[in-house]
């Protein structure tokens, strides 16, 4: 758990850097919890959050990302995850924490999917309106 990737990227879908509320459980870690967190980045092939406590590489999580809606509502969706790296972040005690989702249902999938294009579509234009 102590050691960083500093690889190059090897995402296969777009992340945008947005704080998300996702609430999470992590089903095998037997302490039968439930969490908030926001997120760091999201995309169609996983997020990263930050929490208190390191997590074993490998575990699986429950996950329930509230995404926002252009109505200003908010499309909970839920979905698996899977731990591929928990680090300790820098000389604070929190640790960040890399989930790639796993078994993802299609309409989730697509959901997030589509929320990211739409975000980084919105970017852009605050960027470079013209």
């Amino acid at each position: 758990m102590g050691k960083k990737y500093e690889g190059p990227n090897r995402r296969k879908a777009p992340r945008i850097i947005k704080p998300i509320p996702v609430r999470y459980m992590l089903p095998l870690d037997f302490s039968g919890g439930t969490w908030e967190a926001s997120t760091y980045d999201v995309g169609g092939g996983g997020l990263r959050i930050r929490r208190k406590d390191p997590v074993k590489e490998g575990t699986i999580a429950a996950l329930e990302i509230a995404l926002p809606t252009e109505v200003g509502e908010v499309d909970k969706v839920k979905t698996i995850a899977q731990v591929v790296w928990c680090h300790k972040v820098g000389e604070e005690a929190d640790y960040s924490v890399g989930l790639k989702f796993v078994f993802p249902d299609d309409l989730a999938l697509r959901k997030i999917n589509r929320y990211v294009e739409k975000e980084t579509e919105r970017l852009k234009k605050e960027v470079n309106p013209g």
